[in-house]
């Protein structure tokens, strides 16, 4: 193998401005590649903690006592599907029932007060967010006489799931024109490799190379050359990310980093297929 490098340093000279644009080429579409992940990772975290979070609204009968709003807050609090409830304002509560009744809402743009009593604002846990689950819940509620009427957030999981599919839908697509634009791009870079020194090629042939002789340098140089641009891809990305994540962690808002061995198994991965892409047919050599 150090006789093949030697011989390929030796006929293969001039080869550095193919090197760089293949590299800055590879480094662009790693680069978008783990972008793409991270939002996808992130936008998805995001939906699933959406869609796992079911909220019921108890509407009150008029003149209820103070007394009897916590013996039923005391009585729903103890059943396992709940995770917290707590009294909401009537004010709050009337915008959650124009939500609630959507284009219906109109009729209560012609009340001169708000005819709500206190509403209850039940907080459902994730393990207990299916369908049977929340039908059973509402069973409860509507054995509890002193809930007028009760809404669930139930209804608007659907269109969360459904965009959260979509997203799916979209990430793979993407991902899989960028594996393909990769997979092309190395092979292109490699036919160009191939095709300017063909003649070299040609007279290690005649001299009495052997196949792997000649494809071994090849291989040797387009895993090194993928794993340096993965590796710096990763950096590159990765700090990036840092930054992102503290200034919105600042707003409050939460950043998945894309964990390590992740990474690992990118750089690996890329690593070989750069490697196996420099292999050239048996037409050519």
């Amino acid at each position: 193998m150090k006789n093949s490098l030697k011989v390929f340093n030796i006929l293969y000279k001039n080869r550095l401005n193919i090197r760089i644009l293949n590299g800055f080429l590879q480094f662009f579409l790693y680069s978008i590649f783990l972008i793409l992940t991270a939002i996808f990772l992130n936008t998805n975290i995001y939906f699933s903690k959406l869609g796992s979070k079911v909220t019921f609204y108890a509407f009150l009968r008029n003149g209820i006592s103070k007394e009897e709003i916590a013996k039923i807050k005391n009585t729903i609090q103890n059943w396992p599907e709940v995770n917290a409830i707590k009294l909401i304002k009537p004010d709050e509560g009337l915008k959650i029932l124009k939500k609630s009744l959507g284009k219906e809402s109109d009729i209560l743009a012609t009340l001169e007060t708000n005819p709500l009593p206190a509403t209850l604002e039940i907080n459902i846990k994730s393990d207990f967010t299916e369908k049977i689950y929340l039908e059973q819940i509402g069973e409860k509620l509507k054995r509890i006489s002193s809930i007028e009427w009760f809404d669930t957030t139930e209804k608007y999981i659907g269109n969360v799931v459904a965009i959260k599919d979509l997203l799916y839908k979209i990430f793979v697509i993407g991902v899989s024109l960028i594996f393909i634009v990769i997979l092309l791009s190395l092979r292109m870079m490699a036919q160009i490799m191939l095709n300017k020194y063909n003649d070299n090629i040609m007279l290690l042939k005649m001299l009495g190379a052997s196949r792997k002789f000649i494809i071994t340098p090849f291989v040797v140089e387009g895993f090194l050359e993928s794993f340096i641009c993965a590796l710096i891809a990763v950096l590159t990305t990765n700090y990036v990310f840092f930054i992102l994540k503290y200034e919105l962690e600042r707003l409050d808002v939460s950043f998945q980093l894309l964990p390590l061995s992740f990474y690992a198994i990118f750089i690996v991965f890329t690593s070989i297929i750069g490697g196996l892409s420099n292999i050239p047919s048996r037409k050519k050599i």
